[in-house]
This record gives C-alpha cells, structure tokens and sequence, in this order.
C-alpha cells in the first residue's frame, strides 16, 4: 500500500514538472533585447481556434460523350478494315455481297416493328442465318440451336432493349461499310476488294486518331456534397510587432503544420498535427511551411499562435537566479593578506632584532553574503537605481534630438548651450549610476544579474547617447 502511495506521488510530482515545462512567460523588454542580442526577429502568426465547416463535394470522372463517340468510331473502321482484309476472293466474296442487303433488312424489320421480342425474334434468326452463310462474324441473334456458346452473351443484350437498339445499329453501320469494299469487276464476275476504298479507310482512321489527340478525355461530374464541423485551428495575419506579446503561455504538445490548399475535409490555411498528417496521407510538401512549428496559447487572452520550433528556448523570459531579491548585498569584509617582498626589504622582528619577518597587510574587498537584515538598504540601491534608470530616459531623448538637429545643420548658440548643460546633466547622473554598481567589470555583471532588464536595456541607450554627445560636441 505504502509502495503505491509512493508509485502514485511521484507519477503526479512527475506530470507536474512536465506541465511546468511548457509553460513559460514573455515579456516585451526581455523579447526586445533578445531581438538585439540574436540580431534575429522571431515570425508569429496570429491563429484562431473557431468551429469550422467544410463542405466537401464528392466528384467522379468519367469518359466525354465526344471522346466515346470517337473511340467507337475508331474501333468500327478498324473491324472494317480487319473484316476487309480478311476477305475470300473466290465464290464466298459473291454471297457476301449479295447478302448485305438482305441482312439489314430483317435487321430493320426487327427493329421497326411493334411486336413483342417473342413475336419478332424471326427477323433476328434469319438474318443471323445469312451473315453465317457469308461467312461474316457479326452476332445478332443466338439460341440452343444457333450459336449456342454466344447465348449467354446475346442474353444480356436482349435484358435492356436500349442495349440491344444500340447493337443492331452497330451491325447495320459495319455492315452497310462492308459492302461498298466489294466491287464487281467489269464483266461481272465475282466482286472483289476495292482498293480505294481501303486507302479511305486509313486516311479516315489516321484523321480520327488525331482528333482523339486533342479530344477532352474525362469530365467531372459532381455526386453529392458531405460537411464536416469541427473545432480547427486556422492561420492568420503575422504579427506586426513581436515585442506585443506578453504573459504567461502555454506551449501545446506536438508539431504543427499549415495546409497549403483545400484537401478533402481539410481547408487552407488550417493547422494540421504531424499524427492527422500520417492518417490521411499528407505530406510536409503539400504545406505553406516545409518545416514544424510550435501553438504557444496566452490563456489569459485565449490567443494563440504560431512560432517556430526554438521560440521559447530563445525568447521565453527566465527569471534571474541571483536576484538581490533574495536577500544577497555586498558588504566590507576585511581580509589579511602577506605581502610578497625581498628578504633585504623585510623588517627586523621586534622580539628577535636578528629575524626577519613579511610584512602583513590588511586589504578590503567586497564579498557576497546572504543577510536578511540588510535586505531594506539592498532594495533602497535597486529603487534609486530605478529612479536614476529613469530620469535617463528624457536626457537620452535631448541628446539625440540634438544630435538629429546637428547632422539636419538647425544647431544654433541657443540650441548649442542647452546642449551642453544636457551633457552636463547627463554625465553627472552617469557617474551616480556608476557608483550605484560599481567600477569593475565584475560587479556590473552581478549587479545587471540582479536587475530588471529593462532597466539595463534604457541605461546601455542613455551611455551611448551620452558617449556620442561628448564626442561629437567636444565637451
């Protein structure tokens, strides 16, 4: 029981850690200085999270009525001209020709008249019969007795009466183009092929083969429409200044990506994870950016948007870790140090006039120490420094309006002489500040540790102008 309790306490302690890590805070100062520090601007897009609708149209394709129409076309000159090539030259090519007729004849009896299947089938049957006796392979008609083996493919002809209209015109055209190949020669003896008629045939199917070329294929058709509503996330203007953003934010799990066009339920401009990506097929390639981005969420505003993947490593504000805040102040402490000299130069011991001893030395040095009762004067340095910070601000602002003014050529004796008591100014509230920090390099750095760094950011301002002032001015 007491190993559970435990197991269960540190699962929690452990999603507590992990949900602290992604949230982290922005502040504009701290966001403009990392701007300056990284010479880089960070890209932020708004984003809204809104209820969506997508109306997908569900769309086949199919074959044009135009290119059908040629294809068949095509596909009968071709039996044509097989059928033509294939032809007998002696006594079969006389039946053949006198039979064609005759043939589209019971064909058109067939189809012209009222009576039921069963009643007019006979046409059928006996033009069946002649195109046999020709020795042609045209199929019109099939039972147990005639063409057995093409029944069940003669059966579905006859299910749809449109299906089997449409056959018999079929077997009329090819027939009625069989027969102008079959000529009779001069004393009429027998027909035979008609060579003209054959190079007609080829000119006409190298034409239509062209044609097809350049015929529209398939056409669109539309089968219905289906809309989906979810909550979706979706991509807007980028943010104009990224020092606008501020506060707490949430950085929400996973990598996001933002659909470059309308996709199945998907619209453009719609933040997609990498997971709904794998299910449906989408690649990185397809999207407005080839690479990941990170959703940041400011709960307090409930805004969000989108960053890149290193956004909170190198923007997120990170509280100092040696803040005087926590009580930490410089103090004087004494410490005895044994200067290093000559023997020659050592003075001779007072006990023993023989013996010479090192002189000993006492140096002063600031040292930090942690002391709770100090913590009131500490925070009175960091006040007067904040004070001092900011009554920099509006000598800056002089000392650049009067630099402009200079390089513009408005610099007069007036405008000179104020000049000049603003250098003044400005550098005397310069060394008030550096005796709050101290001279050494050291001691500034922990001193800027301690401090807000906006305050360091207006001071690094208020020295430059000033340091260009004195230059310039000569004063």
């Amino acid at each position: 029981m007491k190993l559970a309790i435990t197991f269960l306490t540190i699962l929690f302690l452990s999603n507590d850690v992990l949900a602290q890590e992604h949230i982290f805070e922005l502040k504009s100062y701290n966001t403009n200085r990392k701007i300056r520090q990284y010479n880089r601007t960070p890209e932020i897009y708004h984003v809204t999270h809104k209820e969506t609708t997508t109306v997908v149209v569900k769309k086949n394709e199919r074959q044009t009525k135009e290119y059908k129409e040629l294809k068949n076309q095509i596909a009968r000159l071709k039996k044509t001209q097989e059928g033509m090539n294939n032809l007998p030259t002696s006594v079969p090519v006389q039946k053949t020709y006198n039979s064609v007729p005759e043939i589209i004849e019971q064909i058109q009896k067939y189809n012209e008249s009222a009576l039921s299947y069963g009643l007019k089938k006979k046409y059928l049957l006996k033009a069946q019969q002649l195109i046999d006796r020709s020795e042609l392979s045209h199929l019109v008609y099939a039972d147990s007795r005639i063409h057995p083996d093409k029944i069940t493919k003669f059966s579905s002809l006859t299910k749809n009466p449109l299906d089997l209209k449409i056959h018999l015109k079929r077997v009329i055209w090819d027939l009625e183009n069989t027969r102008p190949i079959l000529v009779a020669d001069a004393n009429n003896s027998a027909p035979s092929v008609n060579t003209d008629s054959l190079a007609i045939i080829k000119d006409q199917l190298a034409s239509l083969e062209e044609k097809l070329k350049t015929t529209q294929r398939y056409e669109t058709i539309n089968n219905g429409e289906k809309s989906y509503t979810r909550m979706a996330y979706l991509l807007q203007a980028k943010v104009a200044s990224p020092t606008s953003l501020f506060g707490t934010f949430e950085l929400e799990k996973g990598d996001y990506y933002v659909m470059g066009y309308d996709y199945k339920k998907f619209k453009r401009d719609e933040l997609l994870d990498a997971v709904t990506m794998k299910k449906y097929g989408i690649k990185p390639k397809q999207m407005t950016f080839s690479k990941a981005k990170k959703l940041i969420h400011n709960s307090a505003t409930n805004e969000y948007y989108l960053v890149s993947q290193e956004f909170k490593t190198l923007f997120a504000y990170l509280k100092p870790t040696t803040a005087l805040a926590t009580n930490r102040v410089y103090k004087n402490t004494p410490t005895t140090v044994v200067k290093k000299t000559s023997y020659a130069s050592m003075s001779p011991s007072k006990t023993n006039p023989s013996k010479k001893v090192k002189p000993i030395v006492t140096y002063t040095h600031k040292s930090r120490i942690v002391e709770d009762s100090n913590f009131g004067k500490t925070k009175a340095t960091l006040d007067s420094y904040k004070k001092a910070i900011k009554e920099s601000e509006s000598l800056t602002s002089k000392l650049d309006d009067h630099y402009k003014a200079l390089m513009d050529g408005k610099m007069n004796a007036k405008r000179a002489k104020e000049w000049k008591n603003d250098i003044i100014k400005a550098e005397k509230l310069h060394q008030n500040i550096v005796t709050m920090t101290g001279k050494s390099p050291k001691s500034i750095k922990q001193f800027n540790e301690d401090m807000d760094p906006k305050y360091i950011d207006n001071y690094y301002d208020f020295s430059k102008a000033l340091s260009s002032a004195k230059r310039v001015s000569g004063y």
